[in-house]
């Protein structure tokens, strides 16, 4: 692939002047600033070859020559599990690329050409971690045909995936950061995007089913606004507890027990206030949370 480069060839011939200019600078005992000159020179053909080379081999792992994608798919997703066994020991302002590519026993162009950037790399283990936990929602959810019960389950279940893997949460949390977002390829963004919008329209489906059960009033925008308030309040709840602020005002999600109390309290509550009110609606949230923590 790189042997036949004209442009590379031409970079090696370069490369080699300026080493033997360098060589006959030391030789001929020339000034030192000549030498340090002849030093850096060689120092910036260098780097500009070993970028070349990167690209190259960016290119041709992109390209049709490259056919082993079976291969390179199982290294793509080692990689990914890497990052994530890393990170649950590590935080991500510390992951570094140098660092994947020791783990993963390759080179940086390797790397590079899975993933164009950290950012990327972020951006792909977060899509892993949300499609695993979407599947275990929506296994959860398979298991109940009343919808009030499946927000319900649904609203628990994303609690107790945070409370479980807060690592998990964290790499999550930072990869729809804006500016890690926003630095992240079209394609890594859009195939997250997907992944969220497919799931947000099953809930969708259920809450409009919610709404029509118990005659809540206009289904479409109002259930859309039950689910923005639902799942607001878990996450919002849950990022709360884990932050400097939760510490300050008592709540902190060292202490499960107070914690998870908050949180079905919170929910009961915020079922209520649609007209979701029932003489035994916080044994239903309290079994079915047994029910989830049993099952995780």
């Amino acid at each position: 692939m790189l042997v036949n480069d004209p442009v590379l060839i031409s970079m090696i011939e370069e490369l080699t002047d300026k080493y033997n200019k360098m060589q006959d600078f030391l030789i001929d005992d020339e000034p030192c600033i000549d030498i340090v000159r002849s030093v850096y020179e060689l120092e910036c053909t260098v780097s500009e070859f070993k970028k070349r080379i990167i690209l190259q081999h960016i290119s041709y792992c992109h390209s049709d020559e490259c056919d082993d994608l079976e291969r390179r798919q199982l290294r793509e997703e080692n990689i990914i599990q890497i990052v994530i066994e890393y990170l649950q020991q590590n935080t991500v302002l510390e992951l570094k690329m140098s660092h994947v590519a020791k783990l993963a026993n390759c080179f940086m162009g390797v790397i590079y050409s899975h993933f164009s950037s950290k950012e990327d790399l972020i951006l792909a283990c977060a899509y892993r971690q949300i499609k695993k936990d979407f599947a275990c929602i929506e296994k959860a959810l398979n298991q109940h045909s009343e919808p009030l019960d499946q927000m319900i389950m649904a609203s628990i279940l994303i609690w107790s995936v945070f409370k479980q893997q807060p690592s998990e949460y964290a790499l999550k949390q930072f990869a729809i950061n804006p500016h890690v977002w926003n630095a992240a390829s079209i394609s890594r963004v859009k195939s997250v995007t997907e992944l969220v919008n497919t799931f947000s329209a099953k809930l969708s489906f259920i809450s409009n089913q919610l709404f029509s059960d118990y005659k809540l009033g206009g289904q479409g925008v109002e259930a859309e606004q039950f689910n923005l308030g639902l799942f607001g309040l878990t996450l919002g709840l849950y990022q709360q507890s884990v932050s400097a602020f939760g510490d300050i005002l008592g709540f902190n999600s060292s202490y499960d027990q107070q914690s998870n109390h908050h949180f079905k309290s919170l929910l009961v509550r915020y079922l209520s206030s649609w007209g979701l009110e029932r003489q035994d609606m916080s044994e239903r949230v309290e079994s079915l949370s047994q029910l989830t923590f049993k099952n995780r």
